[in-house]
Formats: structure tokens, sequence, C-alpha cells
């Protein structure tokens, strides 16, 4: 009777564990189950094991329960803006649950409107190992890459979820979003047309595409975008303050008129010039050959298809260009806004070769050898540095605005002209061709406003395409493109991969094309001066010298040959470390700041901690700036004495 009532009792404690784990009562629960196991007796927990699955199966059913009421109340929290609240909610859900991956796409989500990137991404990682048909933990990680300025990763996050979503509007929302920050307008709007069709409650993709075309200058186009943003989403504030700053606008802009030509020119230019005939054409503007009827000089027109708020700013974008008078600058005569605008300017027809007529850069046949491609960028170069010299920047280099004329001499031409049509709303060019353009054209959010470093950059890649052929990114498409020059991840492909000929030419290109300004040469003088040391290098064949002298000095056993051998050696090895350093070829510097350990003994520590800050160089892709040239140099000239005195 005694046993049978233990038993009774046990049965009681049982059933009240059961009761506080259905009634969600978790740490009671959990607590009175383990004092009920404690109190049994050996035969009753033998009795019980029967019973054990039931109890651990509710268990189970109850911490899911409780993680659930702690991911809506992390969700509450998060709505109203109070992340580190909604976290702590979420972390007390993971600890009953931690396979649900809601709970942790709910944290990756406030720690990513906490801007904790890094954090943010690994959760939504649970969250995808967890359930991997999930689309909204891609959506949040194309926004954290998008916003760290991995382009190319974000559209393919964005991809992944349009691939797992239903009706997938956020994802294509993202997708515009990154590519309006890329540059790639027309792209942009696409991915904003088909949010809109998946979701037409949505007002943020009217709300950027209103962004785009107010930015290029299509002001009607834009209110008309703001105000289905307003009425897709009532409460959409940043929507109202767009109209009212828009409509002060539009009372001081008139709508643009499109104007269309004859080849033979504009009627209304007939006064000034004759045998006016169509050259090129291009989105922006048209080009005529003409006699000047005033002196019958032949001369070229440009005119513009710019709209009349724009036209106002002509003369002011052109202006700088009157004071470029340069033998590598195509002169401008003459700027006018009547009749129509118009810049009149130095006529180059360009050369031919055989049965090839070039008249730039971009009708020659590529790749050139490169003593040709070196004569044509010294000569650009040259007409930069006097460009740079006044303050001005190009900012638009691209082979088809270096002209040729008929001896082969490049004229650099269009100066000032990029502002102009990024800001036109009769086309949708942003200041910069894709192609070419630098990451600050792309991004100036993250890398800073375009300077003289951008036409550096932009210098590059003409070499770049002279040399090989090909450009040293590759992209399918220009948004493949600008998400392979402004990741971090991607290196340019080297010249020396095309042409092995070119591999001391490789570190040059390495710092020429740099993602950042800072990385780069800081100017046009200092990339001439790397160029000539790598072709004095070729010519003096110095590493050769090297090699004949450590044979020399193995074999001499005259004091007075040996010290001469000597301090000759210490001053072709230095001018190999400075000749490298100039031209960014880290290794091969590397290499040469070896030997020179071999020649010096009181500054041995100084010169191993400077291969110790080459070898970290080479591991992170970063070049040799001026003042790590300087301390390398200083430290040779002492090495170089050291070496005079004994």
């Amino acid at each position: 009777m005694i046993n049978q009532g233990n038993r009774v009792q046990a049965n009681y404690r049982e059933n009240r564990a059961l009761s506080r784990c259905s009634r969600i009562d978790l740490t009671t629960g959990c607590i009175f189950w383990h004092i009920y196991r404690d109190q049994q007796s050996p035969a009753d927990k033998s009795n019980s094991v029967m019973r054990r699955p039931k109890i651990l199966s509710m268990l189970v059913v109850a911490m899911a329960k409780s993680a659930y009421e702690w991911r809506k109340k992390g969700d509450a929290f998060k709505r109203g803006g109070r992340l580190e609240e909604a976290i702590r909610c979420y972390d007390a859900g993971l600890l009953m649950n931690p396979s649900d991956p809601f709970l942790w796409y709910g944290k990756g989500n406030a720690l990513y409107w906490m801007k904790n990137y890094t954090e943010a991404i690994e959760c939504q990682d649970r969250a995808l190992a967890l359930n991997p048909r999930l689309d909204r933990p891609w959506y949040d990680k194309g926004n954290i890459f998008r916003d760290m300025g991995d382009y190319a990763e974000a559209l393919l996050c964005y991809d992944r979820a349009i691939e797992r979503a239903t009706r997938p509007a956020y994802p294509w929302y993202g997708k515009g979003t990154t590519y309006q920050r890329m540059g790639d307008y027309t792209e942009a709007l696409s991915c904003y047309d088909r949010a809109i069709a998946l979701n037409s409650t949505l007002g943020k993709p009217w709300l950027m595409k209103g962004d785009i075309y107010a930015n290029t200058g299509a002001l009607a186009q834009a209110m008309e975008c703001y105000q289905k943003a307003l009425a897709a989403e009532p409460r959409l504030h940043e929507a109202k303050s767009r109209i009212k700053e828009l409509r002060m606008k539009l009372q001081e802009t008139s709508p643009p008129a499109t104007t269309t030509w004859p080849d033979s020119g504009p009627d209304t230019l007939a006064s000034r010039y004759e045998q006016m005939r169509l050259i090129g054409r291009g989105g922006f503007a048209r080009v005529y050959q003409a006699r000047r009827r005033s002196d019958e000089e032949i001369v070229a027109v440009k005119v513009p298809q710019i709209d009349e708020k724009n036209s106002s700013l002509f003369i002011k974008e052109v202006a700088a260009w009157y004071n470029l008078r340069h033998p590598n600058i195509v002169t401008l005569y003459h700027a006018d806004i009547y009749p129509v605008p118009l810049i009149e300017m130095e006529y180059v027809g360009g050369y031919t070769d055989g049965d090839i007529h070039v008249k730039d850069l971009a009708d020659l046949p590529k790749p050139i050898p490169f003593a040709l491609a070196f004569d044509f960028i010294r000569s650009i170069a040259d007409g930069l540095i006097y460009a740079h010299g006044k303050g001005i920047y190009h900012l638009d280099l691209k082979p088809q605005n270096i002209l040729l004329d008929d001896e082969g001499n490049p004229k650099i031409t269009d100066f000032g002209l990029a502002g102009i049509g990024a800001r036109n709303s009769l086309s949708m060019q942003v200041g910069f061709s894709p192609l070419y353009a630098a990451p600050e054209q792309i991004d100036p959010a993250t890398f800073g406003k375009p300077d003289a470093r951008t036409d550096i950059y932009l210098l590059g890649m003409i070499f770049y395409e002279l040399l090989t052929g090909e450009m040293p990114y590759e992209g399918s498409s220009p948004t493949a493109l600008f998400g392979m020059i402004l990741s971090g991840k991607t290196r340019i492909i080297l010249p020396s991969i095309h042409d092995p000929t070119l591999r001391l030419y490789d570190g040059i290109f390495e710092k020429l094309i740099a993602r950042k300004k800072e990385d780069r040469f800081q100017s046009v003088e200092e990339f001439i001066d790397a160029l000539n040391a790598i072709t004095d290098l070729e010519s003096l064949t110095l590493d050769r010298v090297t090699e004949e002298l450590k044979e020399s000095l193995l074999v001499s056993t005259n004091p007075d040959e040996i010290r001469y051998l000597t301090l000759r050696l210490v001053s072709v090895t230095i001018e190999l470390v400075l000749i490298h350093a100039r031209a960014n070829n880290r290794k091969e510097l590397l290499y040469a700041l070896t030997d020179l350990g071999y020649l010096t003994k009181a500054y041995q520590e100084d010169l191993d901690r400077a291969c110790r800050g080459i070898e970290y160089m080479i591991a992170e892709g970063i070049s040799i700036q001026s003042d790590r040239i300087d301390m390398l140099e200083m430290l040779c000239r002492n090495i170089e004495r050291e070496n005079m005195k004994m």
C-alpha cells in the first residue's frame, strides 16, 4: 500500500510538470520535472522511463512556443525602432530554439539597421543554413553588400532572393537601388518597374525613379513619379518633400524642347559656315566639318543637344577650355548659345595608314607595339600635365576623345563637356563613359569626388587597352563591369597575362588603375617618372650588371678591386631598389632589398623592417606611395655612405 501511495504521489508530481510545460511556464516546468526525478526511488525512476519521451516532447513544444513569443516581441520592438531590445528578445528565443531560422533572420535584420554588417551577415547565413528556401535573408544580405559598396555581391544576393520569393518585389527594388548607385540608370529603371508590377502598393520604387529623372533634368517625369509614390504610400514623407522642392524648380524651368537638324547642319548657322558636313554623332552632340565664312578656315563645329536649363551653364563649363593652348589639346576657337549652342574648335582629321583611316584612338587596331603606345601616352600625359597645372580636369578621357592629326599626334578634346552631359535632360548620360569609369565616378559617396587622380585612372585604362587590346576587368555588361571595379575582392587582370613581355609593367598598372585614389600615382608626372624608370631599367640592363658584379666579387682576391666592386654593386643595387619602388614592382623591389641586406651591418634592422612592410603590401595589394619611396631612398643613401667609409 505504501509503494502504491508513493507511486500515486509520483504520478501527481509528473502530471504537475506536464501541466506546467503545457502552459508554457517553461522554467517552472523544467525545475519541477528535475525535482520530481530527484525525489523518485530507483524503482520509480525505472517505471517512469516509458513516460520520459512524453515529458521531453512536451518540453520541446513549450520551448518552441516560448521562442515564437520572443520572436513576436522582437519584431514589435524592431518595428518601433528599439533595436537593442529587439536583439535581446531574439537572443532569448534562440536560447530556447536555436533551430528557428526566423529568429536568426530577425536578429540579423536588426543588426543590419544598427550597421553591424559583419554580425548581420553571420545571422543571415545561419538562417539560410537552417532553411535554404528563405528569400528574406538573401534580400538583407543584398542590402548589406550594397551599403558596403560591394555591388557585384549585392546583385548576386538579390538574384538569389528573386529565385526563392513568390512575388519578389523587394529584391527587384534592391537591385534597382544598387544599379542606381552604380550609375546604370537604365537597368535601375527596369528593376523598379518590375518591383511595381509585382506590388503596386510600394511607393519607394516610384520615389527612386523620380530621383533618377530629377538628377538627369527630366523634371516633369520626376514629378509624375513622386506623385505616384505618394498615391501608393500616402505616409511616404520623402515623396511629399520631393514634390514640394520640385514644384519650386518647375516654376523656374521651362520644359526642354528637342531639335533635330539635317546632316548639312542647322540652317541658323548658314551665315557663319559653309560646306557643313556631318562627321560624327552621339547621344549628346553632333559634329560637323565646316568652312568658316570669315576666313575660309576649316573647323569642327560641335552642336550639343542640351535643354534650356543647361544652356545657361554651357559657356561656364567650356570656359576653362579657352585657356588651354597646348600641342596635345584640341584648340577651342569659340563657344556660343546663339543661335544654337555650339562649340567651334580646331579640325583634327586623322591620318591614313595604308587602306585604314584612323581619326582617333578608338579607330586604332589594337594591341599596338609598346614603343608606339608609349609615345601616345607620353603625349597625352603632356597635355594633362599642362591642364592639371591650370587646375583643369577632363574626367571623361576615353579613346574617342583622343583625336589624331595627319601625322598621328594625339590631341585631347571635349574638356568640360562631361559635366554638361551629366545634367542634360535630353540624354541619360551620367558624365562619364561606363567602360572607362573610375570608382569615384560610379560611387562618389564611397570613393570621394573625382579629381586629377581620376584622369590618371582613365589614362591607365587607355594605356592598358592600347597594349593588350583588352580591358583590365572582364565583364559581360557595363553593370557587371561596375560591380568588378567597385568590389574590393577583384583585382585587375595584369597585362603580363595577355603578354608576358609586359611583366615589368604590371606594378605600374596596378597603381594606375587602383580602386582608391590614394593608392594611385598622385600626379601625372609621377606616373611618367615611373614609366621612364622601367624603360631605363630595360635599356641599362641593370639586372645583368648586378650578376656580373657578384661573379667578379666571388673570384677577386685584390683588396682594392674588391672595394671597387662592392661600391659598384651597392650603387647598382640601390638604383634597382629605387626604380622598382617608383614603378610599384613590389616583388622585384623585395629581391633587390634582400640583396642589399648582404651589403650592410649598421642598417640591417631598418632594412628588415622595410622588407616586412613590402611583404605586407604584396599580400594586401597596396601600392607603393611617394612617402615610402622617400624612406627607402634615405635608407639606401645611408647604406651607400656606410660602404664608402669601409
